[in-house]
């Protein structure tokens, strides 16, 4: 029995996504290995892996934008997006004596982007934003999203977490304390692997249309 056209691009996809958590397993083993070298903070370790899953997923966006000429304001609203977020989690070395802080590089993102936009026009970003939101690639996104912003922030939460750590000793509670960080710091990472991932997708999903422009410029 032979595999049509469609079931092909599907099993193609699997194998992808596959080789992609396969890929992920990897890096993580080894960012563990080194981390158990040189001694690193757990949260240094996990704060790290954040910031390269979020920088991936920026430089992926960007090199769409660069491609995608029809959709460049959706895409560099996503990218936008991202970057601010990549900022804000650089804050512990960007708000510093020296530096006013993360929210003044965030700021120049968002000029850059609502330049972009004005330039473009607003009903290109929409287009591009609903290319994206109507996507495969779509749901995944949201998903990291919301585990990203909302349930970390509530599985983090002091009052939350106050209600159970009561009756201890500070050691314990400390301790406690360090646990419930690292699965919070934990949570926050699987929402940018998963973003991440959703940015990897939607890649994919762009290639013929990136081809074809490919085409169109060499063969105007």
């Amino acid at each position: 029995m032979k595999l049509d056209k469609q079931e092909k691009k599907i099993f193609l996809m699997g194998v992808f996504q596959v080789m992609l958590l396969a890929l992920l397993f990897v890096g993580m083993n080894g960012s563990y290995y080194i981390h158990a070298i040189y001694n690193l903070p757990n949260e240094t370790l996990i704060e790290w892996l954040q910031s390269l899953a979020l920088l991936i997923t920026i430089v992926i966006f960007v090199l769409m934008y660069r491609k995608l000429e029809d959709d460049r304001s959706g895409l560099a609203l996503i990218a936008g997006f991202f970057g601010s977020m990549f900022f804000r989690e650089q804050d512990v070395y960007l708000n510093t004596e020296t530096f006013p802080g993360w929210e003044i590089c965030a700021l120049f993102v968002l000029a850059a982007v609502f330049y972009i936009v004005y330039r473009r026009g607003i009903g290109e970003a929409v287009h591009g934003l609903a290319k994206f939101v109507s996507s495969g690639a779509f749901p995944l996104m949201a998903a990291g999203i919301a585990m990203l912003l909302v349930y970390s922030r509530l599985y983090g939460s002091g009052y939350l977490w106050s209600n159970i750590i009561i009756d201890t000793n500070d050691e314990m509670h400390e301790l406690l304390h360090k646990a419930k960080r690292m699965s919070e710091e934990s949570t926050e990472l699987l929402g940018y692997v998963l973003m991440m991932l959703s940015a990897f997708f939607y890649r994919y999903l762009r290639r013929e249309d990136i081809k074809k422009l490919k085409s169109n410029k060499k063969n105007p």
